[in-house]
């Protein structure tokens, strides 16, 4: 696995472990090189990097409370519990708030391309369970409310 991250990183070991869910479960015929072992210490602790947990309630889903914690200290349980009562599909899924990011000369390939690799745009529950995960970690990160709020008004419609 070629990576920018340093292969002494947690950065890495996370970037690995995502890979490895993805090919899991999409049934992926890759062997990936280089492989690195775990972590010797946790680097963060919940509440200290907003990715990072937001990315341990993906690895939470398909690895399980003790893979997440690896690399991440004091994962409350309630993270747990919501890794396993939602799908979660919108982390396969691209966010479509991004396009209007794509100059619109490039927009229409983007689009395509992403059909052709079979990765779709958000759908209704998508939007749902999104929400649902950013407004528990707004418990611990200042997230902007009114972005959630817009969203909702959107599906409630």
């Amino acid at each position: 696995m070629i990576s920018l991250a340093n292969p002494k990183e947690e950065k890495r070991f996370r970037k690995q472990l995502l890979l490895e869910i993805e090919i899991e479960r999409f049934g992926h015929n890759i062997e990936l090189s280089d492989k690195i072992k775990k972590p010797h210490r946790q680097y963060f602790k919940w509440g200290d990097n907003f990715l990072v947990d937001h990315l341990a309630i993906y690895i939470m889903k398909y690895r399980g409370y003790d893979t997440a914690s690896l690399t991440i200290k004091d994962i409350p349980d309630e993270a747990f519990k919501l890794s396993q009562n939602l799908k979660l599909d919108f982390y396969d899924r691209y966010y479509t708030d991004v396009l209007k990011y794509i100059p619109s000369e490039f927009r229409l390939d983007y689009v395509r391309k992403m059909g052709e690799m079979n990765i779709l745009p958000f759908v209704e529950n998508d939007w749902k369970e999104y929400r649902q995960v950013i407004a528990y970690l707004s418990n611990v990160y200042p997230v902007k409310q009114r972005r959630i709020v817009m969203m909702n008004s959107i599906f409630e419609s």
